[in-house]
């Protein structure tokens, strides 16, 4: 299970870099825009043309020029897609979410008919050899982009704390009306500020991406879902903790590649006593810290009991269906079943605030 966890952590950045975008474009203006999956590819793909023009040397990882390409050509796309829904963002959320979704199968379409169906690499990146950690192998470009996301998250934890413009955001994130009326904020410049900030962040994480493993016209879509998921299961004005959030789906799904039916079993079965002691001990009006210190100190011991658990009853169960590998084709869906468990207990997310805070 460690070398799960290893593996999961190291190919989470993307879905990082994602969900802390969708955290603020979701959780503070509540925009459910779906085209930053499709954003991460054509950050790959403005990088990539870069190269090819202009015949660029070096590590694509540390070049400045690069890093510009991908940030620009994600903010002109994010520029037109909000452009493209302003109209329907004064309706319902959901007309939103079918447009921006319409959006992002036809820039799809456009890529592919660009650059056609076939992979793009990046012919200047070297070959690496992986690092030896917890029985799992890490590259440098994999721990760069794990650096990165952990610096984007400490960035924008900053930034919404320090800054004029985040306090903003949290405020707009609050109360929209109380925002326009009372403190005269412009709701629609905050709004633009806060999609160029989302764009800025994971435009470098899409780029890191595609020198890695490629670029696709579908490149993207399955850690935007994913990412925007994990979002949803923080809960609104948690733009911090959609990364989390995403890092243990990401986790959650490299566990299900390795473990057995029965092995997923015993770990929901925990899960869903973890949540009860959660909701037990808020019952007992238990302080946040008191609660997180409780929280972290029983994954820790209950972790390896659930490793011993699993190898334990392992054979017993290797006759049975309980012994079988999921399929490949549900693999993917072990995230989302646990994410639905856990907005079936919060469905205002998981980390949301019950009240709304006073401003």
């Amino acid at each position: 299970m460690i070398e799960a966890v290893v593996d999961g952590v190291l190919a989470s950045p993307p879905v990082i870099c994602l969900a802390l975008a969708y955290g603020i474009v979701y959780g503070l203006l509540g925009v459910m825009d779906l085209t930053f999956g499709v954003r991460m590819a054509v950050a790959g793909y403005s990088a990539w043309m870069v190269v090819e023009i202009a015949g660029l040397s070096g590590h694509p990882a540390f070049s400045p020029i690069l890093w510009a390409a991908a940030i620009l050509g994600v903010t002109l796309l994010g520029v037109l897609c909000w452009v493209l829904l302003a109209p329907l963002q004064k309706g319902h959320g959901l007309a939103v979410l079918v447009g921006s979704l319409g959006i992002s199968v036809v820039m799809s379409a456009v890529l592919q008919f660009c650059f056609g169906a076939s992979p793009r690499t990046f012919a200047m990146y070297p070959v690496e050899t992986g690092l030896r950690f917890l029985g799992s192998s890490a590259t440098p470009l994999q721990l760069c982009s794990l650096a990165y996301a952990a610096l984007a998250t400490l960035g924008v934890g900053l930034f919404l704390q320090r800054t004029r413009l985040g306090r903003k955001l949290d405020v707009v994130a609050s109360d929209r009306e109380l925002a326009q009326t009372v403190f005269g904020m412009r709701e629609k410049q905050i709004a633009w500020a806060g999609m160029i900030l989302a764009s800025a962040i994971m435009a470098p994480a899409g780029l890191l991406h595609s020198i890695g493993s490629g670029i696709l016209p579908e490149t993207g879509t399955q850690q935007g879902l994913l990412a925007f998921v994990a979002a949803i299961a923080a809960g609104r004005r948690r733009p911090l903790a959609a990364p989390a959030v995403g890092m243990v789906l990401v986790c959650l799904g490299s566990i299900a590649t390795r473990w057995s039916i029965l092995g997923l079993l015993v770990l929901g079965f925990f899960v869903s006593a973890g949540f009860l002691v959660n909701g037990l001990m808020k019952r007992a009006r238990m302080s946040r810290r008191t609660r997180t210190c409780i929280s972290a100190l029983g994954i820790l011991a209950v972790l390896p009991f659930v490793i011993l658990l699993v190898n334990g009853l392992g054979p017993l169960a290797d006759n049975s269906i309980l012994g079988k590998q999921i399929p490949g084709a549900f693999q993917p869906l072990v995230p989302y079943f646990f994410v639905i468990v856990a907005l079936l207990w919060r469905p205002q997310g998981v980390l949301a605030f019950r009240k709304a805070r006073a401003v």
